[in-house]
């Protein structure tokens, strides 16, 4: 097969590219999230502190934990459908956080959470005891393998449907109430880009046709 010179190729258009999508919160409306402690249970106040975060309101929980209970927090609106927004190829994240006032030798572990099919999926855990002002938690280039489900070993599907929130993580003795914050809360999703039909079309006859030319130039 004869090649294209490369003058005529860069005519032709990609049919999939690279796209960032991002979900982004530095206020928490109670509207716009859910907390749920997993896998089920009850034990938790959510809500929006309107000051004391970094800087302005941020998100609070308060835990009433004995030994080890997680909390997901889930953004609502932070959906992520690869058959429309692309195949996912990496997530990064950031957010701030604060183990507020936890009993001393009580940490709280926060991580980045998934929820697919009403399963939950953390990354990236990062424990630390109570005191010190906010902290960042942040990761990059996490994959599926990168998320396990809270309570087993399973990973996610990436290329379903799914949900981006944060965990709280109490790990403790005995009971013990903690509250702690999560500010300034950032995922960006890397993705290739799901071509339209009517781009491929487009490539197809445009490739079809600069062949032809080039088969004609050299027999003339």
């Amino acid at each position: 097969m004869k090649s294209l010179p490369l003058a005529l190729l860069s005519l032709i258009p990609f049919a999939a590219s690279a796209s960032l999508f991002t979900f982004s919160d530095t206020e928490f409306s109670d509207f716009d999230w859910s907390a749920n402690v997993l896998p089920s249970g009850t034990g938790v106040t959510p809500s929006q502190a309107p000051t004391g975060g970094n800087p302005g309101a941020y998100r609070q929980l308060i835990e009433n934990a004995g030994g080890l209970f997680t909390v997901g927090d889930v953004g609502k609106n932070f959906v992520y459908v690869p058959s429309i927004d692309g195949p996912v190829s990496s997530i990064s994240f950031s957010f701030d956080y604060f183990n507020i006032n936890a009993a001393s030798g009580v940490a709280i572990e926060h991580g980045l959470l998934i929820t697919q099919l009403d399963h939950y999926y953390l990354a990236d855990v990062v424990s630390h005891l109570g005191g010190g002002g906010w902290i960042t938690d942040s990761g990059s280039g996490l994959t599926a393998s990168d998320f396990t489900e809270v309570g087993g070993s399973a990973h996610p599907d990436l290329s379903l449907p799914f949900t981006f929130g944060y965990s709280a993580t109490t790990v403790a003795a005995g009971p013990t109430v903690t509250v702690s914050g999560v500010d300034n809360y950032l995922v960006t999703v890397s993705a290739t880009s799901v071509p339209e039909p009517s781009m491929l079309a487009w490539t197809a006859v445009t490739a079809t046709g600069l062949l032809g030319w080039v088969g004609l130039r050299r027999r003339c």
